[in-house]
């Protein structure tokens, strides 16, 4: 983006915010579309003017740990505060007395706090749209309460006297001019652009339409993903007491590598079928991780690590997606000729139109499961959708799980690669994921949630890598513990998640990709073939042991379609059953065109961001203040 972003922190924890900060100073590469409306590949130069937003109830040692976190890699290190209604202010005096909070330390000279959030509008409070917009009060929010313009005032200028009674206890340099362009935006460039100032290019993208032509799924492997499908959603839904198992390496580097594990995960899912329903985690796009932030953001760093075979199939960091989809589409449709489902884990949203007629399950990372264009996404996915739980909250994916029941409106593109409205049905397959060191009352309170609004109130146990068991030997054991829940009775269990490949442990990439080891992670530490074939085994005995003690109904089918599976249509079909229509959309370049930015305007914009700039770099004692209604 051309412009200084603040990443809103939660009430409980400020470590996605710094991790966001963190990783957008680093240039990326990744799927969007273009002015024209059409999908690309953009790759970008990084955007240092990223910083934190923290709810007003922000506890002040999490702050300072937090801002410390980016100071120690050279990013700003000071934080608006949010006194808006989603920071928990819920009402417009809760909202006035937290903006005096903040003018107070403002006024006794805290550095820190460099802007505040208000939710703000000309009358106080909010209303109903109701069944008649045309009778809507002039002037009053439709969505969250906000300040009236009175209080606004006053709140405003309370923050200019705070602001003045701190620059009189430090005076600012003499002479600083805040409105010049400074390093941040040195790459403004000339004043008649003010948008894509930080994306280097926009590649040509082969189309979806184009892929799925090429690498076409035949007759016999849509019955196998459509029946997997089905199967799997039996699982979730509780009309079927196996067990759901996802194993696989959390990245596929070399497909054959992964397609020798796949013909041994095939042999023995056939083995263990009537007790386990065993699918094979395909991840074709790496999720980052914390250690990958901190290292794009390093002086000099990789840019996140290697960010998975689509955008990277040689390993040599040269963004060939067009070849990444190709080899991934290949390896989904080899992996179901062998009569193994997979499942792939979504971290953007225009993948799935590549690859989600090939697969059977998705999964929705932690870090996903807050977003809201995720959510968007898995309303219309013709899977079940398990969305990932946090180490410290199942909130969001509770959330989640509930928005993805719902029909939704969105942007994204098409099969023939073009931007478009989708329109939804929603989604009642989604499930959680919860890590394996969640606490029982915690799991007990998020699948309750899900069964008051009748969701799937069944989870899956993540034993692997991203839920905090970080070698094999803890995988293993956390396992185990599941295992022996499936013994002792325990009915919310549905599936497992395992970190497992060919050989165990991990490997660096490093400068020869050649020279790797065969059948070794790349990534995240795996379960080696012996172990996970163990673990396996003892998964299917626990099964096997909570039937016998309450053994299923006589005669019932877990293969055929089930209620959430009745859009599935004619066997021809695999995806987009849950999408009713993707309809035209005007193209930025023609909307640009119809509205053009005069010349004015747009050194006014230039301006606004260099001063903001400034303020966030701390090369400013002004606040920024942002205020409008939600």
């Amino acid at each position: 983006l051309s412009t200084p972003v603040g990443f809103h922190a939660t009430a409980s924890s400020a470590d996605a915010a710094v991790g966001a900060v963190r990783a957008a100073s680093a240039p990326h590469a990744f799927l969007s579309v273009s002015k024209q409306g059409v999908a690309g590949i953009v790759q970008t130069t990084g955007n240092r003017d990223g910083h934190l937003v923290l709810p007003a109830a922000s506890a002040a040692e999490a702050e300072e740990a937090a801002c410390g976190a980016l100071a120690a890699l050279g990013l700003p290190a000071r934080a608006m505060v949010d006194c808006g209604y989603g920071a928990g202010c819920t009402t417009p005096q809760e909202q006035a007395a937290a903006a005096a909070a903040v003018a107070a330390r403002v006024a006794d000279g805290d550095g820190r706090v460099c802007g505040v959030v208000l939710s703000a509008f000309l009358k106080p409070g909010r209303q109903e749209i109701g069944a008649q917009p045309s009778q809507l009060q002039f002037g009053l929010s439709v969505t969250e309460p906000c300040l009236g313009w009175e209080d606004a005032l006053a709140t405003l200028e309370a923050l200019a006297a705070a602001v003045a009674a701190r620059r009189r206890a430090s005076p600012p340099p003499v002479g600083r001019s805040e409105s010049m362009p400074r390093a941040p935006f040195r790459e403004l460039g000339a004043i008649e652009q003010t948008d894509n100032l930080r994306v280097q290019t926009i590649r040509p993208l082969l189309s979806p339409a184009c892929a799925i032509e090429e690498v076409e799924l035949p007759l016999q492997s849509k019955r196998l993903v459509l029946r997997a499908r089905c199967d799997i959603s039996a699982v979730v839904q509780g009309d079927s007491d196996r067990l759901l198992v996802l194993a696989g390496p959390p990245a596929v580097h070399d497909p054959s590598e992964a397609m020798e594990y796949a013909a041994r995960l095939a042999a023995l899912a056939a083995e263990l079928e009537s007790e386990l329903l065993v699918v094979m985690a395909v991840n074709l796009s790496r999720s980052s991780s914390a250690a990958d932030d901190a290292a794009a953001a390093a002086p000099g760093g990789p840019g996140g690590g290697w960010a998975g075979l689509v955008t990277d199939p040689r390993l040599d960091g040269s963004v060939d997606m067009n070849s990444g989809f190709r080899a991934a589409r290949r390896l989904l449709l080899d992996i179901a000729q062998l009569g193994l489902p997979t499942a792939v884990e979504y971290v953007d949203t225009i993948t799935p139109q590549f690859v989600a007629d090939l697969a059977s399950y998705a999964l929705v990372g932690a870090r996903q499961a807050g977003s809201r264009a995720h959510r968007e996404l898995a309303s219309g996915l013709s899977t079940p959708v398990g969305f990932q739980g946090g180490a410290t909250s199942a909130d969001a994916a509770v959330d989640a799980v509930r928005s993805a029941a719902s029909g939704h409106a969105f942007l994204s593109v098409s099969k023939q690669g073009v931007a478009g409205i989708v329109q939804t049905t929603g989604n009642r397959d989604g499930h959680l994921v919860l890590p394996a060191a969640s606490a029982a009352e915690a799991e007990e309170a998020a699948c309750g949630a899900l069964a008051a609004l009748g969701l799937p109130a069944r989870a899956m146990v993540d034993c692997g890598y991203g839920a905090g068991c970080t070698t094999p030997q803890e995988q293993a054991a956390a396992a185990a513990a599941v295992a022996a829940r499936v013994a002792d009775g325990d009915g919310r269990v549905c599936g497992v998640v395992l970190s497992a490949f060919l050989k165990p442990g991990r490997q660096e990439i490093g400068a020869q990709p050649s020279q790797l080891q065969f059948g070794l992670s790349v990534t995240e530490p795996c379960l080696g073939w012996e172990d996970a074939l163990a673990t396996l085994e003892a998964l299917a005995a626990a099964v096997a042991a909570r039937r016998r003690a309450s053994p299923p109904p006589v005669g019932r089918s877990e293969s055929m379609p089930r209620a959430p599976f009745r859009e599935l249509g004619a066997i021809e079909q695999t995806d987009n059953l849950r999408v009713q229509t993707i309809r035209p959309l005007l193209s930025p370049a023609c909307a640009i065109e119809e509205v053009e930015l005069p010349l004015q305007s747009k050194r006014l914009v230039l301006r606004a961001r260099c001063d903001i700039s400034a303020v966030v770099q701390g090369d400013s004692d002004r606040l920024v203040v942002l205020a409008g209604p939600p």
